[in-house]
């Protein structure tokens, strides 16, 4: 695998311990499969992914944000994803936490199963491991046909 990155400060020292290669935005986004964020948000990264970037990247890749939900601007990357322009998205981040019926993302049903939601666990630990153990949970009682514990869409819960 070619790993490439972009950052605000170009990292020789990375670069050569870990092979990777620095590239501009632009041009990571065209040749890249798989596309992370990992980028605190400021005032310059808020809506750095939007739909110019999007449209710059391959068909089918995949993109993956889990830094802060503010940094990918929604409403494109949504409308990507539908048109089927990109592969998929996996979002431990939206720009509303919990998301509220107005995110593009409130209700995905069977519409977009080419994207993954997590609860963010930029947390403290004790907190982050309850979460996780507590959506993990919740995972294991819909595969064993049971209810989640924790539903932001209840009202799906009858489909």
């Amino acid at each position: 695998m070619n790993v490439l990155y972009h950052d605000i400060i170009k990292r020789g020292d990375l670069e050569r311990e870990w092979g990777i290669q620095y590239m501009r935005l632009e041009d990571l986004l065209r040749k890249s499969d798989i596309v992370t964020i990992h980028t605190p948000l400021t005032p310059e990264t808020r809506g750095l992914i939007g739909e110019r970037e999007i449209s710059l990247m391959k068909k089918g890749a995949i993109i993956i944000n889990t830094s802060r939900g503010q940094i990918i601007q929604e409403e494109p990357l949504y409308k990507a994803l539908v048109e089927g322009r990109l592969g998929g998205a996996g979002l431990s981040v939206l720009s509303e936490e919990p998301p509220t019926p107005n995110s593009p993302f409130y209700k995905l049903g069977d519409r977009l199963p080419n994207v993954v939601l997590l609860p963010h666990i930029g947390v403290g630990r004790h907190a982050g491991r309850a979460m996780t153990m507590q959506a993990a949970e919740d995972v294991i009682a819909v595969l064993k046909g049971g209810r989640p514990k924790y539903v932001l869409n209840k009202e799906l819960l009858g489909s």
